[in-house]
């Protein structure tokens, strides 16, 4: 799904009723909200909020906690798709934002393949571009092994330090990625 589609779809906007009753450009007792200019009523909002949160549960990627704030978990459990790419790519970019070196794990637990748009996402390239100097270590466990072969080579030929693990060794993964030092 096209990223305007989806955000048509499952729009990112938080209603309250301070906002909805004294926001700009509003009268009290307006019982709209803009995204944007377009009015959204309030009950259609709410049809929106809950569409957002089925997708969140039935999404490929899932944002794991982590231990430590420069450190990002993600969860592959199923095959990826445009949306949840560009929903990673876009949580990564804030962590570039927001900090200098970052470290990323990416347990894949269910992989079936990724969507082409999904692959060729611009979201996405623009965060695997900028991992080049803001990622310090990069560590996917269940990878296949086509996967594994690029994210080694990967790691030799960049200044990311980039391992991969089986599944079976997901404690080791995360001894790896929370050890002192860059290597």
């Amino acid at each position: 799904m096209c990223k305007a589609r989806r955000k048509l779809l499952c729009p990112r906007v938080q209603f309250s009723a301070k906002e909805v009753d004294k926001g700009p450009g509003r009268e009290a007792g307006d019982k709209t909200m803009s995204p944007g200019t377009t009015p959204l009523p309030l009950w259609l909002a709410s049809v929106f909020r809950r569409q957002e949160h089925a997708l969140s549960e039935r999404t490929s990627i899932v944002a794991r906690p982590s231990p430590r704030p420069d450190l990002l978990v993600f969860e592959v459990r199923a095959k990826i798709t445009e949306p949840d790419i560009e929903g990673m790519a876009e949580r990564v970019q804030s962590a570039f934002d927001a900090l200098d070196h970052i470290d990323i794990l990416l347990l894949m637990s269910n992989f079936e393949g990724a969507e082409l748009s999904a692959i060729a996402d611009g979201e996405a390239m623009r965060a695997m571009t900028r991992s080049i100097t803001h990622v310090r270590r990069y560590v996917v466990v269940g990878a296949p092994a086509w996967a594994q072969a690029m994210i080694n080579v990967f790691g030799v030929v960049s200044p990311v330090h980039a391992k991969t693990f089986d599944l079976s060794e997901e404690a080791l993964a995360w001894e790896w990625i929370n050890r002192p030092g860059n290597e």
